[in-house]
C-alpha cells in the first residue's frame, strides 16, 4: 500500500480554537487509517491567510470554518488520501441517496488500498434507508456516511469522475475537475410510480441487484489505469 509523503498537520496562523482542535483531531484519524502517527505543528508565516497544511496541500481556514464538521472532515479526507498515493474516485448522482453512496461504499470497502471514493449529489437527500440495510448485507456499513452537494468539491481535484445518473449534466453543467470524467448510468430506485403509491418489486430487492449491478461495473472500469 502507498505510503503518505508527509505525515504533518500544519496550522500557519491560526490560533487555537475548537475549530482547530476539531480540524487537528480529524485529520489524525484520517491518517492513523493510512497507519501513520500524525505530528500536529504550528507556524507564523507573514502575509499569509490562516490555513492548513496536511499533506503537503494548503486549505484557507475560512473555507473550512464555513463546512459542517463532517464536510470539512471529508475535505481533510481527500488531502491526505492523494498525500498517501492513492487515486481518487468522485461519484456523483441527484441525491447522493442511493447510486452514488453504493459506489462509495463497495470502493472504500474493496478497493481502499488502492483507491479512495468520495461521492455528492446535485440536489442531496438522506442516505436510502434500503440502500444503507443492502450494503450492511455484505459487511458495508454506511453509518457513518451522509449526503454531500458537489459544491463541497468544486474547488478539488480528482483522477477520476464517474457520473451515475443522466439529471447531474443538467443539474451540475459544471464538475469539479477530474483526470477522466465517465458516464455510467444505472436506474433509480425512487421512481415515479413508487412516488405515486404503485406497488413495486421489494425495493429491498431491488436495492440489492442495484449494488451488484454497481459493484460488477465498477470492478472492471477501475481495473484500468488510473
Amino acid at each position: 500500500m502507498p505510503q503518505p509523503t508527509s505525515a504533518v498537520i500544519e496550522f500557519v496562523n491560526a490560533p487555537g480554537s475548537a475549530l482547530v482542535d476539531r480540524l487537528a483531531a480529524a485529520a489524525q484519524r484520517h491518517f492513523l487509517r493510512h497507519g501513520l502517527m500524525p505530528q500536529v505543528r504550528h507556524s507564523q508565516v507573514e502575509a499569509m491567510p490562516a490555513h492548513l497544511c496536511v499533506a503537503g496541500e494548503n486549505i484557507e481556514l475560512d473555507q473550512l470554518a464555513r463546512c459542517s464538521p463532517a464536510e470539512a472532515s471529508e475535505l481533510l479526507r481527500l488531502r491526505i488520501a492523494r498525500g498517501a498515493g492513492l487515486s481518487t474516485v468522485l461519484f456523483v448522482c441527484t441525491g447522493n441517496s442511493i447510486r452514488s453512496q453504493i459506489a462509495e461504499g463497495v470502493i472504500t470497502h474493496r478497493f481502499a488500498t488502492h483507491w479512495a471514493a468520495f461521492s455528492a449529489g446535485t440536489l442531496p437527500v438522506g442516505i436510502h434507508p434500503d440502500v444503507m440495510a443492502v450494503m450492511a448485507e455484505v459487511g458495508i456499513d454506511l453509518s457513518d456516511r451522509f449526503p454531500k452537494d458537489v459544491e463541497l468539491f468544486r474547488d478539488c481535484a480528482f483522477d477520476r469522475i464517474v457520473v451515475l445518473c443522466s439529471e447531474v449534466d443538467g443539474r451540475c453543467p459544471v464538475l469539479p475537475y477530474g483526470g477522466h470524467i465517465e458516464r455510467m448510468y444505472f436506474d433509480d430506485l425512487v421512481t415515479a410510480d413508487s412516488l405515486a403509491g404503485a406497488i413495486h418489486f421489494s425495493q429491498r430487492a431491488r436495492a440489492r441487484k442495484l449494488r451488484i449491478t454497481i459493484e460488477r461495473a465498477l470492478r472492471t472500469y477501475l481495473s484500468g489505469p488510473a
